[in-house]
Protein backbone atom coordinates (compact mmCIF):
# COMPACT_ATOMS: atom_id res chain seq x y z
CA UNK A 1 0.00 0.00 0.00
CA UNK A 2 0.71 3.68 0.06
CA UNK A 3 3.40 4.74 2.54
CA UNK A 4 3.54 8.52 1.80
CA UNK A 5 0.38 10.64 1.09
CA UNK A 6 0.54 14.30 0.06
CA UNK A 7 -1.31 16.34 2.60
CA UNK A 8 -0.50 19.83 1.27
CA UNK A 9 2.15 21.37 -1.39
CA UNK A 10 3.28 25.18 -1.62
CA UNK A 11 5.42 26.14 -4.35
CA UNK A 12 8.19 23.78 -6.66
CA UNK A 13 11.50 23.54 -5.49
CA UNK A 14 12.07 27.37 -4.90
CA UNK A 15 13.49 28.67 -1.58
CA UNK A 16 10.43 28.51 1.17
CA UNK A 17 8.34 25.81 -1.14
CA UNK A 18 6.89 23.20 1.68
CA UNK A 19 5.73 19.88 1.11
CA UNK A 20 3.67 18.38 4.28
CA UNK A 21 3.42 14.47 3.88
CA UNK A 22 2.10 11.53 6.28
CA UNK A 23 4.58 8.79 6.41
CA UNK A 24 3.77 5.40 7.58
CA UNK A 25 6.13 4.11 9.57
CA UNK A 26 4.19 1.26 10.75
CA UNK A 27 1.25 -0.51 9.96
CA UNK A 28 -1.06 1.71 11.22
CA UNK A 29 1.51 3.81 12.68
CA UNK A 30 1.57 7.30 10.70
CA UNK A 31 3.80 10.87 11.25
CA UNK A 32 3.62 13.83 9.45
CA UNK A 33 6.72 15.24 7.60
CA UNK A 34 6.89 18.21 6.63
CA UNK A 35 10.22 19.18 4.35
CA UNK A 36 11.30 22.83 2.98
CA UNK A 37 12.98 23.84 0.10
CA UNK A 38 16.10 26.00 0.43
CA UNK A 39 19.67 26.98 -1.31
CA UNK A 40 17.44 26.90 -4.56
CA UNK A 41 20.16 27.72 -7.63
CA UNK A 42 18.07 27.48 -11.03
CA UNK A 43 19.01 24.52 -12.96
CA UNK A 44 21.75 23.57 -10.78
CA UNK A 45 20.24 22.58 -7.26
CA UNK A 46 17.59 22.44 -4.72
CA UNK A 47 17.54 21.27 -0.69
CA UNK A 48 14.93 19.88 1.27
CA UNK A 49 15.51 20.14 5.04
CA UNK A 50 13.00 18.72 7.38
CA UNK A 51 11.46 21.17 9.90
CA UNK A 52 8.80 18.57 11.10
CA UNK A 53 9.41 14.32 11.02
CA UNK A 54 10.45 11.28 11.77
CA UNK A 55 14.53 12.00 11.81
CA UNK A 56 16.63 14.19 14.66
CA UNK A 57 18.21 15.78 11.27
CA UNK A 58 17.44 15.24 7.44
CA UNK A 59 18.76 17.45 4.68
CA UNK A 60 18.73 15.69 0.85
CA UNK A 61 20.85 18.29 -1.60
CA UNK A 62 19.54 17.62 -5.68
CA UNK A 63 22.37 19.03 -7.61
CA UNK A 64 22.75 18.46 -11.30
CA UNK A 65 25.65 18.85 -13.30
CA UNK A 66 26.64 19.03 -16.99
CA UNK A 67 28.89 16.25 -18.08
CA UNK A 68 31.34 16.37 -21.36
CA UNK A 69 28.92 13.94 -22.98
CA UNK A 70 26.74 16.17 -23.33
CA UNK A 71 24.48 15.36 -20.48
CA UNK A 72 23.88 16.05 -17.33
CA UNK A 73 24.46 13.80 -13.62
CA UNK A 74 21.94 13.96 -10.63
CA UNK A 75 23.93 13.72 -7.75
CA UNK A 76 21.94 13.42 -4.33
CA UNK A 77 23.55 13.64 -1.27
CA UNK A 78 21.49 12.90 2.10
CA UNK A 79 22.80 14.44 5.54
CA UNK A 80 20.37 12.85 8.47
CA UNK A 81 20.24 11.54 12.19
CA UNK A 82 18.55 8.98 13.08
CA UNK A 83 15.95 9.71 16.29
CA UNK A 84 17.90 8.56 19.05
CA UNK A 85 21.47 8.90 17.38
CA UNK A 86 22.87 9.36 20.92
CA UNK A 87 21.91 5.66 21.89
CA UNK A 88 22.92 4.12 18.61
CA UNK A 89 26.35 6.19 19.42
CA UNK A 90 26.57 4.59 22.89
CA UNK A 91 26.23 0.65 21.75
CA UNK A 92 28.41 1.17 18.84
CA UNK A 93 26.06 1.44 16.39
CA UNK A 94 26.58 3.71 13.23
Amino acid sequence: GEKVRIHHKSGGVEDGAQLDMRVQLAPGVWTRWLAEHEDFQPGRQFVDVQKIGPFARWRHTHRVDATPENTCRLTDHIDFALPLDWVTGLVGYQ
